[in-house]
């Protein structure tokens, strides 16, 4: 469908509701190419309701789609507030969700010969009109807190399991798609080929909707493989639903090179729906209750951490020290007990780890505590960027995080003054100081009954 019949349809179907008003703007970019998809920001100022006041039920029983319905269900669930955004949100996304339900990846030949690859990049830059996907991919970005990860899950989990889905942290994915390159360059029969395009080759027999939490771009060899693989996916069919803090613009800004990454973004404004959640609102903060304390002053508070460390282990029970092996390497834990970590940034942050690290934490430890977090200072910043990733598996894993730091709270321990003195050091760190806020907001949102709820039980 051409985005100038979509823009009307929108605008019949959607502008009027309740009153809402959106702006609806086609991209435009320095780089000035003219893409084809749709960019819109929802605007209006959040209304907060009573999910039991009439008018709200009724707004979303008028409305069709079953990803209303589902709404509807979140609504009258406990602690749930309805959110005029994320309702009109979702009821642009429901014409998506419908198109999902039907949709089939038509056979393609293989694209990962070397003859065939080097022939249809011909072909795409002559032609690029000619493969647009069937489906537009969505890219939903807004502020932290404003309720992307709940949209994307609702969305993910109404498709039916039959379908060849997956929902994945985007630093977990890039991960595996590193590991499975170095892993396809050592099998002869693939010595010849592409060993990106054999990954997508793979990768489209096993998941036709890829859903990803917290898409950014801080590393240059994500970057540099970035472009290629995503254009792989979905010119074989793929249909991708990216969640960022970042307009797509700002992705990868100041990067090293980023002059070579800013062909994906045009293209992602050409296959991709572009949605803005402009909210101001932080639900993470306010579902945070004081009762649920997991943060600790370690100046004032350290005998508090401790006495709590000490009652969730069972009476007699003491930590001890336990080696891992990750990818072939020893790494020496001073204090655990079955599933509970005790650790501090230091041995987190301050030596070389990184995901694979934090990852493989996550599968042994259902609980992790840690100690003596400093005011983090942003000129350090391969500190800054591995608690952030640190935290990030945490929240994606679902994992219980205890800690102590030198701030009273966790909004407080970044020197925030930095982001306005801009040097050298700074607009190299551009995507972690984006990411703080939304590092704290999480740190915060693990303190909240709802997160604590989705969390193991210890010793179990």
């Amino acid at each position: 469908m051409r985005p100038e019949r979509l823009s009307k349809i929108v605008a019949r179907s959607i502008l009027y509701h309740n009153g809402s008003k959106y702006l609806i703007r086609p991209y435009s970019s320095s780089s000035s190419v003219k893409p084809s998809s749709l960019s819109i920001k929802i605007n209006e100022e959040t209304e907060l309701m009573n999910p039991k006041i009439k008018i709200v039920k009724q707004n979303v029983l008028n409305s069709k789609g079953m990803l209303i319905d589902k709404y509807h269900e979140l609504i009258d669930s406990k602690n749930f507030r309805y959110d005029r955004k994320q309702f009109d949100t979702l009821f642009l996304l429901s014409s998506f969700y419908r198109q999902i339900l039907d949709y089939q990846i038509s056979n393609k030949p293989s694209w990962s010969n070397n003859k065939l690859s080097t022939f249809f990049k011909k072909f795409l830059k002559s032609n690029p009109e000619n493969e647009m996907p069937k489906i537009k991919s969505i890219y939903l970005y807004g502020g932290v807190g404003c309720g992307k990860t709940m949209i994307m899950d609702l969305i993910y989990n109404s498709i039916p399991e039959n379908k060849l889905k997956q929902r994945i942290h985007f630093n977990k994915f890039m991960l595996n798609v590193h590991r499975s390159i170095h892993e396809i360059k050592q099998i002869d029969k693939f010595k010849d080929q592409d060993p990106i395009q054999v990954l997508c080759d793979d990768l489209i027999d096993k998941i036709h909707f890829l859903f990803f939490d917290e898409f950014q771009v801080t590393d240059i060899a994500d970057a540099m493989l970035m472009s290629r693989l995503f254009t792989g996916l979905i010119q074989r069919g793929m249909v991708v639903f990216f969640t960022s803090n970042r307009v797509p613009t700002d992705l990868y800004k100041n990067g090293l090179q980023r002059d070579l990454f800013l062909p994906f973004i045009d293209y992602i404004h050409k296959v991709c729906q572009i949605i803005h959640i402009d909210s101001s609102i932080d639900y993470r903060k306010i579902a945070s209750k004081s009762e649920n304390r997991v943060y600790f002053n370690s100046d004032y508070e350290s005998e508090f951490l401790n006495e709590l460390i000490t009652n969730i282990m069972p009476k007699g029970a003491v930590l001890e020290p336990k080696i891992i092996e990750i990818l072939g390497r020893k790494v020496y834990l001073e204090q655990t007990y079955k599933n509970l970590l005790v650790t501090s940034y230091s041995f987190i942050c301050q030596e070389a780890r990184g995901s694979v690290d934090y990852l493989e934490f996550c599968k042994l430890f259902d609980t992790i505590v840690m100690k003596d977090i400093p005011f983090i200072d942003m000129k350090n910043g391969d500190s800054l960027r591995r608690f952030i990733t640190f935290v990030d598996a945490l929240y994606d894993n679902n994992i219980r995080f205890i800690c102590s730091g030198k701030a009273s709270s966790p909004q407080y321990l970044f020197d925030l003054t930095e982001r306005k003195n801009i040097g050298e050091h700074t607009s190299k760190l551009e995507d972690e100081y984006f990411s703080i806020d939304r590092t704290i907001s999480r740190l915060i949102d693990m303190q909240s009954e709802s997160y604590l709820n989705k969390t193991k039980n210890l010793f179990k």
